[in-house]
């Protein structure tokens, strides 16, 4: 009764946390207060929880990803200011229509992401070209946030041969290939991203029949069109000396970020017009306040996860009355939920599901890229990471965008992860391709 009472409890607070954030609650308030009431109602001692499981989950975190933050912010801040984005952004527009916009930042997601950049350094990076792609072809602001997710947090990370760990892991894990189940993976990015790109034209029809436009931001760097950029090869080389140096080279990537901030500011230093310590500044300052945001939500999880209850979770979920792959979608899902992560999910639910499944000859192959699809689904609740990480770098509230963003990567995405279990399940032989 008393483990029912936490749990229930822990759902409860982690749905009133996703509520918060999406009102625009400080995370900051609302994170501390739900961890202490979530240790308080597992019966774990609160001041001791809070040192250590909730603020350990925290600075594991920003440990982790601060350096990586703090390179991308920077990088992407050097793009914005110099006129390099804004170079790019009417390159494009100029040579392909302002219908381009939202593939062109796709593919640009799914370039860095392919070659091994981080979801959240894309973000960072990429953020700037795309308010700049955006204000150019005057779509409205708030279809940026959905328009990264479909490249970021889509088939990206998980398609056949991604080096990211949403596809690494469970390689690792189920002792499969890069490639596995190559065949389902690429009919599964076709569906996602083609349902996603009907969705948002559809609805960006309607808007702009609405009078819906583009609206800047304080933050904005906007350049009159007199004023001189870059050239556009100029623009895009930080883009690929860091793609090129990271993918082909095997440079680290934090090493990779720094050769490019360098290469950029090489490039930029006559159109920063003196303002480079500025530039700097405000790169630093904007990837501090975002890791502060983002590791309090991660911290939540941590709370959850120094108590007994949260073992019983996952010993649930792993006893679903359902298919195996059904059962193993349905528990990565939960706890990507819960850790408020793609990858921290499936670093939970992985290790135990694994040889259990594998010992009653699922096969290996489907297990793989079904987790690694389905993990892409909850992790997309108002208070992930991620999104939140993402909501800042773009200036956007939740209310404005979140939507649109949930349609593509909790709606289309779930359906994606079906689709890949339906094939599989029916075409059994797919598992050899």
């Amino acid at each position: 009764m008393i483990q029912a009472f936490g749990i229930g409890c822990t759902l409860l607070l982690l749905i009133a946390l996703a509520i918060a954030v999406y009102k625009g609650v400080p995370i900051l308030v609302a994170s501390p207060i739900c961890g202490a009431l979530c240790l308080l109602c597992n019966g774990m001692p609160v001041m001791e929880g809070m040192k250590e499981a909730y603020i350990g989950e925290a600075a594991g975190f920003f440990k982790t990803w601060f350096l990586f933050f703090l390179a991308g912010a920077i990088l992407g801040k050097i793009m914005e200011r110099s006129g390099a984005a804004a170079s790019i952004a009417r390159f494009i527009i100029d040579k392909c229509g302002t219908g381009m916009a939202i593939p062109a930042v796709v593919i640009a997601c799914g370039v860095l992401m392919m070659g091994g950049v981080s979801g959240f350094v894309v973000v960072f990076t990429l953020a700037p070209l795309s308010v700049e792609l955006f204000r150019t072809a005057d779509i409205p602001r708030q279809y940026i946030l959905p328009t990264i997710a479909m490249g970021n947090a889509g088939p990206f990370m998980w398609i056949a041969g991604s080096p990211q760990v949403q596809n690494v892991l469970p390689m690792n894990l189920f002792g499969t290939t890069a490639t596995a189940g190559f065949v389902v993976s690429i009919i599964c990015t076709v569906f996602f991203i083609a349902l996603s790109l009907i969705y948002l034209n559809t609805k960006l029809k309607k808007d702009r029949a609405r009078g819906l436009h583009f609206e800047s931001r304080p933050k904005d760097v906007i350049l009159a069109d007199e004023v001189e950029l870059p050239s556009f090869f100029m623009s895009i080389l930080p883009l690929i000396v860091v793609f090129g140096m990271f993918a082909l080279l095997q440079v680290d990537i934090l090493l990779a970020l720094v050769i490019g901030i360098v290469v950029a500011l090489i490039i930029s230093r006559k159109y920063l017009k003196g303002n480079v310590m500025k530039t700097l500044m405000a790169g630093a300052d904007g990837a501090t306040t975002n890791m502060v945001g983002v590791a309090m939500i991660v911290a939540f999880a941590g709370a959850f996860k120094s108590t007994p209850n949260f073992q019983l979770v996952v010993d649930a979920l792993l006893d679903l009355p359902f298919p195996p792959l059904v059962s193993a979608a349905i528990a990565v899902n939960v706890l990507c939920g819960i850790t408020a992560s793609a990858g921290g999910g499936l670093q939970v639910a992985l290790p135990v599901i694994a040889q259990p499944y594998l010992d009653l000859g699922v096969n290996a192959v489907a297990l793989h890229r079904v987790t690694a699809i389905s993990c892409g689904v909850l992790d997309s609740m108002p208070h992930s990471a991620w999104l939140n990480a993402t909501l800042e770098a773009t200036q956007l509230t939740q209310k404005e965008t979140y939507k649109m963003f949930a349609t593509i990567c909790i709606g289309i995405a779930a359906l994606t992860t079906v689709l890949a279990i339906v094939l599989f399940s029916v075409f059994p032989v797919l598992c050899n391709f």
